[in-house]
């Protein structure tokens, strides 16, 4: 199975997320980020909480929850 590592960068903030997830579907990402880490509504906004697709990194093996830290 692979997992992913995807970058988020919130130019209101200046601050940037990494969140490795098994989720291969970016808005239900967005969605399970609010929901199982229980975060602020707006990362389900594209415009708040950017997806930086050039710094995607997928990785093999099994990460099935989401974790998200600030980078």
């Amino acid at each position: 199975m692979t997992y992913w590592t995807r970058t988020f960068h919130n130019p209101f903030s200046k601050k940037s997320f990494e969140v490795m997830s098994d989720e291969t579907n970016l808005p239900r990402l967005r969605e399970r980020i609010v929901s199982e880490l229980e975060k602020d509504p707006e990362w389900k906004d594209e415009s708040i909480y950017v997806h930086q697709a050039g710094l995607d990194m997928a990785h093999h093996g099994q990460h099935p929850k989401i974790d998200l830290r600030e980078i």
